[in-house]
């Protein structure tokens, strides 16, 4: 975390809110700049940076993105830090992890974070992280609605023992019902009654 830190200049001690992910219209990368402008403005003094761990699209879009956040004043708080070979490493040290994706099979990376104890707060698309968050692992919030997303947010940065609560759920959770050692036998025995099926 210090590294990180020094890297990009943000105080010790202050939250880190990560999202992660390819910059892409799907995943909502404007969105995660107007959580940061909502959270910057209501909470002024409040010490909170934001952290994108994902490849972009192409050269126009880190203008367009970086253009928007120069005239909002947040070039000291958002980053686009680019592809990272150990994106875990960010996820590690955030307090919590954003979703701000519009459209999402799962939202794997709520996944990953749950396995690091952190929490997630996402939108809730008719299929995504709300499967997995649910009511226990962090929030789900209405679709596109940076506003609430900032409340959340704001609430789990301020709130370290419900952090740890939900992430520590979240964590559980991930254990119980999302791993390859579960899953996979699961597919596999409906692929299996599948075939059994086709046969009879």
């Amino acid at each position: 975390r210090d590294k990180v830190c020094g890297q990009l200049g943000i105080p010790a001690g202050a939250a880190i809110i990560c999202a992660c992910g390819r910059v892409s219209w799907c995943k909502g990368p404007e969105l995660f700049i107007q959580l940061a402008r909502i959270c910057r403005k209501r909470y002024p003094d409040m010490p909170v940076y934001f952290i994108w761990a994902g490849e972009m699209d192409y050269r126009l879009r880190r203008f367009e993105l970086q253009y928007e956040i120069d005239n909002l004043g947040l070039e000291k708080y958002v980053h686009f830090i680019g592809p990272q070979r150990k994106a875990m490493d960010y996820i590690a040290i955030c307090d919590v992890l954003v979703s701000t994706s519009r459209e999402d099979s799962l939202g794997l990376v709520c996944l990953e974070a749950a396995s690091a104890g952190k929490p997630s707060v996402a939108f809730g698309l008719p299929v995504g992280a709300k499967e997995f968050i649910e009511n226990d692992s962090g929030y789900v919030v209405p679709y596109l609605d940076a506003e609430e997303m900032a409340e959340k947010t704001v609430l789990l940065v301020k709130s370290p023992e419900l952090r740890d609560r939900l992430g520590a759920r979240a964590r559980i959770k991930l254990n119980e019902g999302f791993t390859t050692e579960v899953c996979a036998p699961k597919i596999l025995n409906v692929i299996e009654q599948v075939i059994r099926a086709g046969k009879n």
